[in-house]
């Protein structure tokens, strides 16, 4: 492998960006950070391009552009790609791989400039090795994108069945409606301040925690035990709770809570302790995870500076309250629904794992010998 500047196999160039007023809705499609946000008269790249987003939190994410297309300025594209030495997938893939963090510049506006990036080291083989990995690479990713579809066919069926038997929350005119508040035993949320956080020890469950599955501990914050008991004096999340973000790119996501192992909360989750003889938690969170509740939540914090949902508008939420047998059997449903899920989460897992693998084994010469 010889290993070339990116400067010397492409041109990293910002073009001009098209103010959001000219975008129409039909024409070429104009790329922004995080990719297509509309469409234009007239395109800029003729070919397909490797565009890097060079500014705000996304900042790094690699995409490919479609022929035809106008790229923003807030994507960096990597223009006059030496096709005869580096196919573009291969590239694609190298930089997927090897991310940006040693040169994403700034801190309140992260940002990649045109001089950082063009100086990163690219390896390049011989270009039928360079075809062989990125056709391994692409079967291992639609591997990946089957298990993802069949883990989506698993949502979609939680939510038709919910439909199926308590019909659209928006057009309820058949139960009966409470507050939130009439129905728990506590909604509170997390602390406000950050503990001292330690290498070891017990967990600090924060928003990016918090998954649609249930609580990921893969990569925790941890507190110490005197800490940890003195915030659940306040906020004591169990095994069967609901647990909502209230704040951040998440915002909304709600899940029960799948695990004994005592936590603790930051102060961008809600906790909602149920009255179970009410209602059910999987009714719940399933209620709470549909487009019109999760709109009413978020709607009523619009005016607020940062979005948010807040303890006030939430223990107010409408709950339409169908008889608990009803919401019971609605949960068992769901319950195999989730046994079955699981089993293709931990697949999904395996496949990335493997897939990183490849990556890996890519990038260092070691998947497949270069041809002489």
């Amino acid at each position: 492998m010889k290993s070339y500047k990116l400067f010397e196999i492409c041109n990293p160039k910002q073009w001009k960006t098209i103010s959001e007023k000219d975008l129409l809705d039909d024409g070429y499609p104009v790329y922004g950070a995080n990719g297509i946000i509309g469409f234009y008269s007239e395109y800029n790249h003729e070919k397909e391009t490797i565009l890097v987003t060079c500014r705000g939190a996304t900042c790094g994410t690699v995409n490919i552009s479609k022929p035809y297309s106008y790229v923003n300025g807030n994507a960096m594209a990597l223009d006059d790609l030496n096709e005869e030495l580096i196919h573009i997938d291969y590239l694609y893939y190298f930089l997927k791989f090897r991310g940006f963090n040693d040169v994403i510049s700034g801190s309140a506006q992260p940002q990649i400039v045109r001089n950082a990036i063009g100086k990163i080291q690219i390896p390049v083989c011989d270009m039928e090795t360079q075809i062989q990995i990125v056709k391994t690479l692409k079967m291992a990713e639609e591997l990946i994108s089957n298990r993802e579809a069949q883990i989506s066919a698993l949502d979609e069926l939680t939510r038709s069945l919910f439909l199926d038997m308590f019909g659209d929350p928006s057009s309820n005119e058949k139960w009966d409606v409470n507050n939130l508040d009439a129905l728990t035993l506590k909604i509170t949320d997390g602390e406000h301040n950050n503990p001292e956080f330690l290498s070891s020890g017990e967990y600090m469950i924060k928003a990016k925690d918090v998954l649609e599955s249930g609580i990921s501990l893969d990569d925790p914050s941890y507190i110490s035990t005197e800490d940890l008991n003195k915030f659940r004096k306040k906020c004591n999340p169990d095994l069967g709770d609901l647990l909502l973000v209230s704040r951040g790119a998440t915002i909304g996501r709600t899940t029960v809570v799948d695990t004994e192992i005592p936590f603790a909360l930051m102060g961008s989750v809600i906790l909602i302790k149920l009255d179970t003889s009410l209602i059910n938690n999987y009714y719940l969170v399933n209620l709470l995870k549909s487009s019109f509740v999760k709109s009413k939540l978020v709607s009523a914090s619009s005016a607020s500076a940062q979005q948010a949902i807040y303890l006030k508008d939430l223990k107010k939420l409408q709950i339409m309250l169908p008889p608990l047998q009803l919401q019971e059997s609605y949960a068992n449903k769901v319950i195999e629904i989730e046994k079955q899920k699981n089993v293709l989460l931990e697949s999904l897992k395996e496949f990335e794992n493997f897939f990183n693998g490849l990556l890996q084994k890519a990038f260092s010469g070691e998947l497949f010998q270069e041809q002489a």
